[in-house]
């Protein structure tokens, strides 16, 4: 075993949807306060967090949009005097492939616009 290894287990936990909403303010506080060092995470980090000490990260397939990318790859770096990095790591998929053959040309492009259907009464 890698010495301290284990002392770094306990350091790093996953972020998901199904935790319960005690778990995930718990993960929460413990990234705010650097008891964590690392999390894995769904998208459910992304909406409504705010965790200005992150240094990094991955980003494992394109999420879908140039937005969301952007929103992703906020997540760290936000502490003024911080460097950060965010990696993305592609799928096989021909999006993917074709975002990882592109990269200019993605990281240039404006946020998707928005669309509502207004007629939809649950919008409304």
């Amino acid at each position: 075993a890698v010495p301290g290894s284990k002392d770094l287990a306990r350091q790093i936990t996953a972020y998901r949807g199904g935790l319960s909403a005690t778990d995930r303010r718990r993960i929460e506080r413990q990234l705010y306060d650097g008891t964590l060092r690392g999390v894995t995470a769904t998208s459910t980090l992304e909406l409504g967090v705010d965790i200005a000490n992150l240094d990094a990260i991955v980003i494992v397939g394109f999420p879908g949009s140039v937005s969301s990318l952007w929103q992703r790859a906020g997540r760290c770096g936000r502490e003024a005097r911080s460097d950060a990095v965010c990696v993305l790591v592609a799928y096989p998929s021909p999006i993917d492939q074709w975002v990882m053959r592109n990269p200019r040309r993605v990281l240039s492009l404006p946020p998707e616009a928005c669309v509502v259907d207004v007629d939809n009464p649950s919008i409304l």
